[in-house]
């Protein structure tokens, strides 16, 4: 239990720094270019709280990564917007050879690679550190969720280290 009340500390410090002092916006991106940001996060200091987050065509088409010890975590947060659409990203998960943890052991700092839990926050994946698995996974996601395939008019928003 005490991980969820860091990990909620952690998603507020860092919502309340992006609304007040973040140094990132939303910017343009193709894919190519959400390739690089993501290859870029990976490199960082995963110790300063990376994010990035990669938008669509509306604020409703929004995926999210958190730079951590093993790689990224995906967050799908459990908010009305999102919450619509945990049955089909638990589908387009497994579709791509993900598993969900048991109940039993719904411990984020036990996540695996390609291992997902469900609680009460959302929906956390350990997508790993392969940014090539990572783009194919997001173009995946927001093909099979969003119904979204213009790849050349996203948007992200890249932040290395809310913590500096």
């Amino acid at each position: 239990m005490k991980i969820w009340i860091i990990l909620a500390v952690a998603v507020l410090l860092m919502v309340i720094y992006v609304l007040t002092r973040g140094k990132s916006r939303f910017v343009p991106a193709d894919i190519n270019k959400v390739k690089d940001s993501i290859k870029e996060l990976l490199n960082a200091d995963y110790t300063k709280g990376g994010f990035i987050i990669i938008k669509g065509n509306s604020s409703d088409q929004f995926i999210q990564f958190e730079h951590v010890n093993f790689g990224l975590l995906l967050w799908w947060p459990n908010v009305k917007v999102q919450k619509e659409n945990i049955e089909k990203l638990k589908l387009e998960l497994k579709a791509a050879e993900y598993f969900s943890k048991t109940e039993s052991d719904q411990k984020l700092e036990n996540l695996r690679y390609k291992e997902f839990v469900q609680n009460d926050e959302g929906v956390y994946v350990n997508v790993g550190d392969n940014s090539d698995e990572i783009v194919d996974l997001v173009k995946r996601l927001f093909r099979g969720i969003f119904g979204y395939d213009d790849f050349d008019n996203l948007k992200i928003q890249l932040d290395l280290g809310i913590f500096e």
